[in-house]
């Protein structure tokens, strides 16, 4: 086993070379971490409608300051644009939850309460992308993670930036036309749905979708820079922004527990990402609510698990947006499939 170092900066322990401990489950959890909560849910959800309304609208406002030059107008605006196009990113990351079937007791509840939320996103098929994410979680980069056939190809910031969810997004809408459609996916792994249930949800995904794109297009053209400005700028955000987010969690990292993906707890990214920056945190235990995570984190971190097994835990900025250039590829799938499979939680009694 190769010698590896490791810093832990939030408990102040020295960088050191120890040799890498391999787990081949995680740690076993308390039950009441696995414990959704319907305010917790709203909360979240309300969350991403401010910034993504919210935010939106204050960008809307400052173009509509005439007193100010264009040039002003549009560089006061960025920020506000961005954080809107993030609220359709936290709005999806529902939908993410909603399919991991923690964000209410019953499955259909939480599975479609994430579909209406993340149908928001128009091009954006959660039904079809939650049937590769239980894949991409089974065998995270392994020689079956979907996530590897799209990912890996992009080796380096432009392209990853501008073409790497362009491309999910092609396959996630096919998935979700083909489960539609009754069909059977390329896949190993089959979401925890009935096939007819899984059927509706995909068809249900297509019409809400359609709703939401009918709002656009009426608003739109009854104020075309209310539509650029709060629709149409934030799509292209969460197209090109969310397009890095594989990388931050994955790039440069290898296959087993502890050590597939990458948690960012700096606060700039709880702000953006709502606990979902605790990846590595979700990945070992994919049914936790997001709320909790940060108290996962907690629990592997003062139990030593991270130092013992060299995890990615990331603490600065820099240092997670690092992870989106070139000098990190991406996992390209290893060449067999390890026996641990993460959907099936581990917890206490």
């Amino acid at each position: 086993m190769r010698p590896m170092t490791w810093t832990t900066p939030e408990s102040g322990i020295k960088p050191k070379t120890v040799p890498a401990v391999r787990y081949a489950r995680p740690p076993i959890l308390p039950r009441e971490l696995y414990e959704p909560s319907t305010l917790r849910t709203i909360g979240f959800i309300l969350y991403g409608v401010g910034f993504f309304a919210g935010f939106g609208a204050v960008a809307r406002v400052i173009w509509s300051v005439d007193a100010l030059p264009v040039a002003a107008r549009v560089v006061l605006m960025a920020p506000f644009v961005f954080l809107s196009g993030q609220g359709m990113q936290i709005l999806g990351l529902v939908g993410h939850e909603g399919f991991h079937l923690s964000l209410h007791k019953n499955k259909y509840v939480s599975a479609i309460t994430g579909l209406f939320t993340a149908s928001v996103i128009i091009g954006f098929s959660v039904t079809g992308f939650a049937a590769s994410h239980w894949n991409h979680h089974r065998y995270t980069n392994q020689a079956s993670d979907p996530d590897a056939q799209v990912f890996a190809k992009y080796k380096n910031f432009f392209s990853r930036f501008m073409f790497a969810r362009l491309d999910a997004d092609a396959k996630y809408a096919l998935y979700g036309l083909r489960l539609s459609l009754g069909l059977d996916l390329p896949l190993k792994v089959k979401l925890p749905f009935s096939k007819r249930a899984t059927t509706v949800l995909a068809n249900m995904n297509f019409m809400v979708t359609a709703l939401y794109a009918s709002f656009y297009v009426w608003l739109t053209m009854h104020d075309l820079a209310t539509g650029i400005i709060c629709v149409v700028l934030p799509h292209m955000v969460v197209v090109h922004y969310s397009g890095l987010r594989p990388y931050l969690e994955h790039a440069g990292l290898e296959e087993g527990v502890l050590c597939d993906t990458r948690s960012r707890t700096h606060p700039w990214f709880t702000f953006l990402y709502h606990n979902i920056n605790y990846h590595l945190e979700h990945h070992m235990y994919p049914s936790v609510p997001f709320f909790n995570l940060p108290k996962v984190h907690a629990f592997l971190r003062d139990n030593g698990h991270f130092a013992r097994a060299n995890s990615a835990i990331e603490t600065t900025i820099w240092g997670a947006y690092s992870k989106t250039t070139g000098h990190y590829p991406y996992p390209s799938a290893g060449s067999k499939d390890l026996a641990w499979n993460p959907l099936g939680d581990t917890s206490s009694s």
